[in-house]
């Protein structure tokens, strides 16, 4: 049986493969940072909603007259809760969570924007192959300077391969490494579509 000949570099149908390619990977970081603003954002929300919490807590204890007994007990339980929101407070300035948080939403929105304009690149594209390959070459320019912005942020493997099944999921394709077509975003043991954290299949 003689295999399928590789597409000349120039060819239509090889820039419009590699436009399906990009979308795939464009795809699967929107969802990754997409994931990550989710998981920041609620530890944000959390420490903003202690630092607010705990102070009312205890202005309503005092303003409601409890015995003396029980606005002492209040009082330590406070200030236990106090010490661990500083601590706390002080580690999302040390990991900066807002940073990154801010990143993840900006990525998430840049590469949703990339996929798209791939896909309708390779969807509608010109037919002068010159034309399509420029137009190729300024969408990979901002794909590029974006891909450089997100590494410099540390993406995990396990956020890669979370990124990989969500962007099989959507466009329903198979997996390179277990050749499976994910029907959810359930994590498996494959090395390249699953082996991540299921709290992050919602």
């Amino acid at each position: 049986m003689t295999s399928t000949p590789p597409l000349p570099p120039q060819s239509t149908d090889f820039l419009r493969r590699k436009a399906w390619d990009r979308a795939l990977d464009a795809s699967g970081t929107a969802s990754l940072f997409e994931a990550r603003a989710g998981r920041l954002g609620g530890r944000l929300n959390a420490l903003s909603f202690a630092g607010f919490g705990i102070p009312i807590i205890v202005g309503i204890v005092a303003a409601i007259g409890l015995p003396a007994s029980a606005v002492d007990v209040v009082l330590i339980v406070a200030a236990a809760l106090g010490g661990i929101q500083l601590v706390w407070s002080l580690w999302s300035l040390v990991a900066n969570w807002s940073g990154k948080n801010s990143h993840a939403i900006q990525s998430m929105m840049t590469n949703r924007q990339l996929a798209e304009s791939y896909t309708r690149l390779a969807t509608q594209p010109p037919p002068d192959v010159d034309d399509l390959q420029s137009a190729l070459d300024v969408i990979e320019a901002r794909d590029f300077a974006q891909q450089d912005s997100d590494l410099a942020n540390q993406i995990t493997r396990q956020e890669k391969r979370f990124g990989m099944r969500c962007a099989l999921f959507s466009r329903g394709k198979p997996c390179a490494g277990c050749t499976i077509v994910p029907t959810s975003l359930k994590p498996t043991d494959c090395g390249v579509c699953g082996d991540f954290p299921k709290r992050w299949a919602k």
